[in-house]
């Protein structure tokens, strides 16, 4: 009785660990899904940055083909209005490669985190059914603890 007693509490012992890993397993997750969300918040920024920048393109597009047509017409100072507006859409393109660049890192950090929050859900995946196992043997345990005290108690009660 004492060496079930002992497995049970071993059982008891290790069914608590598991749990405790479970929960700092459930907690690393949560971290990971709050850094997602944060990644997803900057992401978004960065998104509306390029959009913004693309936008801007656009209409540094549509000035210098104004600019363009007027010096078709004979517009004076042609080359040097051309040549600032040009300049104006090749930093607006260097920005929005930038913020490309920068969207492209995000993207690979994401999929890094997911990675890493995949494998993390696994592994809690893995302690819950570990854990189950352990609770069933722990009431196996139990249970073949109670009918071995039954059968001691109606040994005894023949005996007198």
């Amino acid at each position: 009785a004492k060496a079930e007693q002992a497995r049970s509490s071993v059982f008891e012992f290790r069914a608590r660990e598991l749990h405790k890993r479970l929960l700092n397993a459930e907690a690393e997750a949560a971290t990971y899904a709050d850094s997602l969300a944060e990644i997803h918040h900057v992401l978004k920024a960065t998104v509306d940055e390029a959009l913004e920048y693309r936008r801007r393109e656009k209409s540094l597009r549509g000035q210098v083909e104004r600019l363009q047509a007027e010096n078709r017409r004979g517009a004076t100072n042609r080359e040097a209005v051309e040549h600032l507006f040009a300049q104006k859409l090749e930093l607006a393109r260097s920005e929005r490669d930038m913020i490309a660049l920068q969207l492209g890192a995000a993207y690979e950090e994401i999929a890094v985190r997911d990675a890493a929050l995949a494998d993390s859900a696994a592994y809690m995946q893995a302690l819950k059914r570990r854990n189950a196992e352990l609770q069933m043997q722990l009431r196996a345990l139990l249970v073949e603890r109670s009918a071995g005290k039954e059968r001691a108690e109606r040994e005894r009660e023949r005996e007198r």
